[in-house]
């Protein structure tokens, strides 16, 4: 029973409290009264409200049911996506009306079955396995290193069955796989894999989403790095600076799955690689049509605009760049004008409308 999902093993002090603070912080989807009543063999409505009125957590409503979570609200997001996408949570009245799964839904064991799926119907042979190159697949996907990977597959028998792997594995062997896997085979695969999910009603394509990231190199960066740096790493700006990449991708705005992306060096900006990005979708993904693709104001420009409707067919949907909007600008000066002329007259936005005058707010 010691690793039973079933059975609470409660604080060393065996308190309620302690241990009804401990599940809701550290589970992945929260704590509901009836759950916590189930783990603990008692009620426990009103510890759980006492743990509530002390800031130790924090409740929400989920579809009429209170749900406790962790006290810090980006943990409590991550508990209350998780509770909405867990397949154990999905209620019976779901399964009885017989719908379809949900767009942009897939459990991971589906997912894995699907990738190996599509390493077989390859033309060309993986040099390695495809429980090992499904092993890979999960580094990717989590960001973690050979070793995490390592005690996942050997500790976590969910994990071992996902990715058909029935022996123990090493970080040694997983890291002599990655270097038999050529690249280009590996952007062929990728781009299989985003069809066979296509196909499957998991990636629609009608809303895609473009932002770029960096991706930090594996080197020392307090030795001089222009004369042991890494090739293609360099020096860039991202939420501070880092040496390293960049990646460059395209998301389906449903699935949150990636359909295309091209990496560059770190001192690249976003907005040039943008146009090479749409033709690799273009070129290589058949999604149907799409419908807007949105980005952030780095990207707001006309051309793009342009490429995009003739390319997909869709339209461009940037955040507005302030830098380069006309009609800001215009709007921004006869905004500050209004301050200068009339600002000790001026107390709410209904006083600012009022002297601003209706051609103003008709053109804007």
């Amino acid at each position: 029973e010691r690793y039973s999902r079933t059975v609470v093993i409660f604080h060393i002090k065996r308190d309620a409290k302690r241990t009804l603070s401990y599940l809701v912080s550290k589970r992945p989807w929260g704590l509901s009264d009836k759950e916590a009543e189930e783990l603990l063999g008692r009620d426990c409505k009103r510890p759980l409200r006492e743990l509530e009125e002390k800031n130790s957590i924090q409740s929400r409503l989920i579809e009429g049911e209170r749900i406790y979570l962790n006290r810090i609200n980006k943990k409590a997001d991550i508990q209350m996506k998780e509770r909405r996408i867990n397949p154990r949570y999905e209620t019976d009245e779901e399964d009885d009306d017989g719908e379809e799964d949900k767009v942009g839904y897939i459990k991971y064991e589906e997912f894995c079955r699907t990738f190996r799926e599509s390493v077989n119907e390859m033309d060309e042979k993986c040099p390695v396995s495809d429980s090992r190159i499904s092993t890979l697949l999960l580094m990717f996907n989590t960001n973690h290193s050979l070793r995490t990977m390592e005690s996942w597959i050997r500790f976590n028998s969910r994990i071992k069955e996902a990715v058909n792997i029935d022996w123990d594995m090493d970080h040694s062997t997983f890291c002599r796989d990655m270097g038999q896997i050529d690249e280009a085979y590996l952007k062929r695969l990728f781009h299989h894999l985003v069809m066979k999910l296509h196909d499957k009603g998991v990636i629609t394509g009608k809303f895609l989403v473009v932002d770029a990231t960096h991706i930090y190199a594996f080197c020392n960066t307090r030795k001089d790095t222009e004369k042991h740096g890494v090739e293609g790493a360099s020096w860039g700006e991202h939420h501070g600076s880092f040496y390293g990449y960049k990646i460059h991708i395209l998301i389906d705005a449903e699935s949150e799955l990636p359909v295309a992306m091209i990496f560059s060096t770190g001192e690249d900006h976003d907005s040039p690689h943008f146009i090479p990005l749409l033709d690799d979708h273009v070129k290589n993904n058949d999604l149907g049509e799409l419908e807007a693709l949105l980005a952030d104001a780095g990207y707001d420009t006309g051309s793009f605009r342009k490429e995009v409707l003739t390319k997909t067919g869709g339209i461009f949907l940037p955040a507005c760049n302030p830098r380069k909007s006309i009609i800001l600008q215009r709007m921004k000066a006869r905004v500050k004008k209004l301050f200068e002329n009339h600002g000790d007259k001026i107390r709410s936005v209904e006083d600012g409308f009022r002297y601003l005058g209706q051609t103003f707010l008709t053109m804007f």
